[in-house]
């Protein structure tokens, strides 16, 4: 059994993301796995990983040191990993939502520190 001291350790230790065999779907030339990314502790999505990449890039040129403040426009996965990464590394983080999403999303960025913001855009397309 794997016992990590924190998510960012889970995180770091608990590679590659699990893969599964689909029997049903193998066959005797071929086979197919799925690769569980709900395993990911922060978004359960692969947005994860290129969040914490981008994240840690920037702390070591020095770009996160929790003075500064990141800003994101998102509706869902992006915006929660760097919700709960920037949390992790003592960096404010502000998340400005479009229209349409939803109320459980504003929530959970909420408890993982952001700062939220409601927009009048229906997309966060310019």
């Amino acid at each position: 059994m794997n016992v990590f001291k924190n998510t960012l350790e889970l995180f770091e230790k608990f590679k590659p993301t699990p893969l599964v065999k689909l029997q049903s779907l193998s066959g005797e030339n071929r086979e197919i796995f799925a690769k569980l990314e709900f395993f990911n502790p922060f978004s359960r999505s692969i947005k994860d990983r290129a969040v914490f990449n981008m994240l840690m890039k920037a702390k070591q040129r020095g770009e996160i040191n929790g003075r500064n403040k990141l800003f994101e426009a998102t509706s869902g996965n992006v915006g929660i990993a760097i919700a709960a990464l920037s949390n992790i590394m003592g960096a404010k983080f502000r998340a400005y939502l479009p229209k349409p999403t939803p109320k459980t999303t504003e929530v959970l960025l909420k408890v993982l520190g952001a700062e939220v913001v409601r927009t009048d855009f229906e997309t966060i397309d310019p």
